[in-house]
């Protein structure tokens, strides 16, 4: 046995051969289809996910507090772990105090004591957990993310065991 000749005896010295068509010769195989090098213009989709549109430019007002609520985009201010790529979101301009989170209670800045008093447009969307932790911030960062419009923003309840 010879273990210095490793090529198969049919191969002609070594070469690779491309596949066949049909058994007939060889020849190569066809392409799938031709490649564009240049893409035109109307296969291009003409939206851009970062650009501001005109229905996220306007600012909504609530009819019961009539005051209005402005977004900013930027990237949430903490990362929960390294790693995590960051994701522009619909923000706050100035960030919220401790007080005005919790629901279950008044403040001096508001004296809504529960979700139903704010008058929020749209649905709720209510969260229970026992802690909040990095799954909570891979479910609610891509609610708040720069691609939906605002108008589509729901306002989110977390319930917490252990604050």
């Amino acid at each position: 046995m010879d273990l210095q000749n490793t090529s198969p005896p049919d191969a002609p010295c070594g070469k690779l051969v491309p596949p066949t068509v049909n058994g007939a010769g060889r020849r190569r195989r066809p392409s799938i289809a031709p490649v564009q090098e240049i893409a035109d213009s109307a296969s291009i989709l003409p939206c851009d996910l970062l650009s501001d549109q005109s229905e996220d430019d306007s600012v909504f007002t609530d009819e019961k507090s009539h005051s209005t609520t402005e977004y900013v985009k930027g990237y949430p201010p903490n990362s929960p772990y390294i790693g995590s790529s960051p994701t522009l979101c619909h923000l706050l301009p100035e960030k919220a105090s401790f007080c005005c989170l919790r629901l279950d209670q008044g403040c001096r800045h508001n004296s809504f004591e529960d979700a139903k008093a704010y008058g929020f447009k749209n649905k709720l969307i209510i969260v229970s957990a026992e802690t909040a932790g990095n799954g909570l911030y891979n479910f609610i960062v891509p609610l708040r993310a720069y691609y939906r419009p605002r108008k589509e923003l729901n306002p989110i309840v977390l319930l917490l065991d252990n604050p």
